[in-house]
């Protein structure tokens, strides 16, 4: 295949991140989905080199995400993947990349990362729910006069059902950054129900064939949190959510050990209504041997096995308070826990400082 002098710079310029330069010939109508000599697309130059606002540009120009013209068969979410980035996985499930689709050997965007030990990018990908999904949500059905959940909550219950972390501080944080979730505050229980409608629908016979145990748990999970406020009837979501984000953040004196945040995560799982699910046997199994109080954490195994793969040291810099990865504010004393910011840092404030000094004995 013989590339003009236009088309060969757009894949070049995708390929080094030259923005400006992608742009201008965008603007010149270059074809947008031009193939280099492997049938590789300026999307998939980008995706692979991790270029997220390059990517953001050519999907908005209207590049085809699920293109498979390349030889062996890699899409564009396949070498996002593989750049272990994952803005611009999300940006790519987002445009409607194909999660299931495969390459000339068999191998989804998801198995490909999981096998270069792109761990985020594999828990992006396998908790991925489009918005296209929850649109049944959102639809009267029957003779309901409005759906079950307003649609201004539409992307933020997104936001809840796709994320990894389900530390219960960062799923409060979730909830206190979309006050469409409480305003009003009806709209907490219509949370609520339409959770317990997912847990149906993804595992009862009667609307599926194929159950998805995953969402099924996920939602359980979420719908805990949704509940506590709920029973709480307050008008100061976010206070409250604050002062439940505190005590779930507390640990022990002597080694800090999150035990109240430790049992409400062995009983949410208890709690789960259909005891015949294989995964949720498969965490009780997981869960029962632990004493409690020792490590891994419910809260580890219940990542883990949601995210879909085995325990391990995570080498990233873990939030202390709410388990976000990257987190880049460090305690300047000891400098062995990481918080997220100053909110974070002064929710475990009370439990760390009797540590601190101990923490900072053994760096030296």
């Amino acid at each position: 295949m013989t590339l003009d002098s236009t088309e060969k710079t757009i894949i070049d310029y995708a390929t080094e991140g030259s923005f400006e330069d992608v742009e201008r010939l965008l603007k010149n109508n270059v074809p947008i989905d031009t193939r280099d000599e492997h049938g590789m697309t300026p999307l998939q130059h980008a995706a692979y080199k991790a270029h997220t606002n390059i990517c953001s540009l050519l999907l908005k120009h209207g590049a085809n995400v699920n293109d498979h013209e390349h030889d062996q068969g890699y899409t564009a979410l396949m070498f996002g993947a593989l750049s272990g980035n994952t803005e611009v996985v999300r940006i790519l499930l987002e445009a409607g990349a194909k999660t299931h689709q495969i390459n000339r050997i068999g191998r989804t965007a998801s198995q490909l990362a999981a096998f270069t030990g792109q761990k985020q990018c594999v828990d992006t990908i396998n908790n991925y729910v489009t918005l296209d999904d929850l649109k049944y949500y959102i639809t009267p059905q029957g003779q309901e006069t409005e759906g079950k959940l307003p649609e201004s909550c539409m992307q933020g219950f997104q936001h809840l059902l796709i994320t990894t972390n389900f530390n219960p501080v960062c799923l409060f944080n979730i909830i206190r950054e979309h006050s469409e979730f409480y305003q009003p505050k009806t709209n907490l229980k219509r949370l609520s129900n339409t959770l317990a409608l997912m847990i149906q629908k993804s595992f009862d016979p009667f609307y599926t064939n194929e159950p998805n145990d995953i969402l099924a748990i996920k939602s359980h999970y979420i719908k805990t949190f949704i509940d506590i406020l709920v029973d709480k009837n307050t008008d100061d979501i976010e206070k409250t959510c604050g002062e439940l984000s505190k005590k779930f953040a507390h640990g022990n004196e002597n080694d800090g050990f999150k035990m109240y945040e430790e049992k409400f995560i062995r009983e949410t799982i208890r709690n789960f209504p259909y005891k015949q699910c294989p995964l949720l046997q498969q965490l009780v199994r997981l869960i029962a041997p632990i004493t409690l109080g020792q490590n891994p954490s419910a809260l580890t195994v219940l990542t883990t096995t949601l995210n879909g793969r085995t325990f391990e040291d995570d080498t990233l810099h873990l939030c202390d308070a709410c388990s976000q990865p990257n987190a880049t504010r460090r305690c300047t004393a000891c400098k062995s826990v990481y918080y997220c910011n100053e909110y974070c840092q002064r929710l475990r404030w009370s439990t760390h400082k009797r540590l601190c000094s101990s923490l900072n004995k053994d760096n030296n």
